[in-house]
C-alpha cells in the first residue's frame, strides 16, 4: 500500500498508512525526494526532510519498505535507509526526463540498500523498456559523477535482478536462477547485431551487451513462474491488439479530461512536465 508523495498527505493519512500497514503485514511503497520540489515542500509542511518524516510517521516500520527515486536524499537520509532495511528503485530515464536530477546510486548502495531498476510511469517514461534502463542508469552515473567507472555492466545486472528483489523483499523466491525459487525469466536473443560479437568465459563481454546494447525487442521469450507468457518475441495471450485498440480509444477523452483540469490547476503541470 501506499501514498505516492510526502507533500501530499496530512500526518494524520500518514500514520493510518502506518496503521493498516502493520495490522495486515503489508509492505509500504511511496515516491520520496524525487525532486527538489519534494524536499523543500516537504520541509515547508512538515518541517523534516521526506525520510525522516516517513519515519517520524512511523512508515519506515513497515514489513518491506520500497521508494521510488531518492533523487535528493542527503547522507543522513541514506543512512537511515540503510539502518531501516529499505529499499529503493531507480528511475533514470524518469529522473532525466522530468529534470528531477541523479540519483546517488553508488553512495546508497555503498551503503548497503538495495537499489533496484525501475520505470515509474508511462508519462514519465513512455516505452518502459527496462534494458533502456538499464542502460541510462550506467550512463547517468557516469556523466554525474564524471567517472567512466562508475555503475559497471555487472552492478547494473544485478540492480535488475537480484538487488530489484532485495529492494522488494522477494529474493528468497526470485531475482535469480537458483534451484527452489520462481522460474522468472527471459531469453534474450544472441543472433542480433547488437549482440555481435559475443565472447564467452569470465572476460566476456555478455553483460555489456546486455546492458549498453539489447533492447526489449531482442527479449524471445519470457517466463513467468514457469510459465511462458512471451515466445518467439510474441505475445501468447493474443490480447496485444485488443489492447491497442482499446487505448486509441479511450486516450483522446483521457487528454481533454486532462487539459481541462490543468487549467484549472496551473502550477501542478510545472512539476511533472
Amino acid at each position: 500500500m501506499g501514498l505516492e508523495h510526502m507533500f501530499y498527505a496530512t500526518p494524520q493519512a500518514w500514520r493510518r498508512c502506518t496503521e493498516i500497514s502493520q495490522r495486515h503485514q503489508v509492505g509500504f511503497h511511496t515516491h520520496s525526494n524525487e525532486s527538489r520540489f519534494d524536499v523543500e515542500e516537504t520541509l515547508r509542511r512538515h518541517g523534516m526532510r521526506p525520510v525522516q518524516a516517513l519515519q517520524e510517521f512511523g512508515l519506515l516500520d513497515a514489513p518491506r519498505v520500497l521508494l521510488a527515486h531518492g533523487v535528493w536524499l542527503d547522507d543522513d537520509e541514506i543512512g537511515i535507509l540503510a539502518r531501516r532495511g529499505a529499499g529503493v528503485a531507480h528511475n533514470p530515464v524518469s529522473n532525466m526526463k522530468l529534470a528531477s536530477g541523479a540519483a546517488p546510486v553508488e553512495r546508497m548502495r555503498a551503503a548497503g540498500i538495495a537499489v533496484g531498476l525501475g520505470t515509474d510511469g508511462e508519462k514519465e517514461n513512455n516505452n518502459l523498456d527496462m534494458f533502456e534502463e538499464m542502460k541510462t542508469a550506467s550512463l547517468l552515473a557516469k556523466l554525474s559523477t564524471l567517472d567512466a567507472s562508475a555503475l559497471d555492466a555487472w552492478s547494473v545486472c544485478r540492480m535488475a535482478t537480484i538487488d530489484g528483489a532485495r529492494a522488494l523483499g522477494l529474493d528468497r523466491d526470485t531475482g535469480s536462477l537458483e534451484a527452489g525459487k520462481q522460474a522468472d525469466l527471459i531469453a534474450v536473443r544472441t543472433d542480433t547485431p547488437r549482440m555481435t560479437p559475443l565472447l564467452g568465459g569470465a572476460t566476456g563481454n555478455l553483460h555489456h551487451n546486455l546492458v549498453h546494447a539489447v533492447q526489449g525487442g531482442d527479449v524471445d521469450l519470457t517466463m513467468v513462474a514457469g510459465r511462458v507468457v512471451v515466445d518467439g518475441g510474441m505475445l501468447l495471450s493474443g490480447e496485444l491488439d485488443d489492447a491497442i485498440r482499446a487505448v486509441n480509444l479511450a486516450v483522446p477523452d483521457l487528454f481533454e479530461r486532462r487539459a481541462r483540469w490543468l487549467q484549472d490547476h496551473p502550477t501542478v503541470d510545472a512539476l511533472k512536465a
